[in-house]
């Protein structure tokens, strides 16, 4: 927050520069096949970035009333985002498991991307 006018890129770099180089995800691989320090040929060009905007649904072990609810957020979330974005994001939706039909159904029909994940 002090310095409000710089990206989220800027500020995690300032933070951790090993990090933050373009087409790295942590430390853990790069968000591409060829990563920068792989590549063996300088005139490869360089890695696509590929960015989403990503959000979360518990939905295991909750009330269908407070899926459903939260449902209705991360559409309302979704408009917004697309409505403000400069450039087309996919917008993804993590699961920690299967949602209602109504959740799913009305998310993929706003174009949301669904993705399970078995905890």
């Amino acid at each position: 927050a002090s310095h409000p006018m710089l990206s989220w890129r800027q500020r995690f770099a300032a933070i951790s520069p090993v990090h933050a180089q373009p087409g790295v995800l942590g430390a853990t691989g790069s968000s591409s096949p060829s990563s920068p320090s792989s590549s063996s040929s300088s005139s490869a060009p360089p890695p696509r970035r590929r960015e989403a905007f990503v959000t979360v649904l518990f939905a295991r072990g909750s009330a269908p009333d407070k899926v459903l609810l939260h449902t209705e957020a991360i559409r309302t979330l979704a408009f917004s985002a697309k409505l403000r974005s400069l450039r087309r994001r996919p917008f993804l939706v993590v699961t920690d498991g299967s949602l209602p039909e109504p959740c799913s159904t009305a998310l993929r029909a706003d174009g949301l991307t669904l993705v399970e994940l078995d905890p």
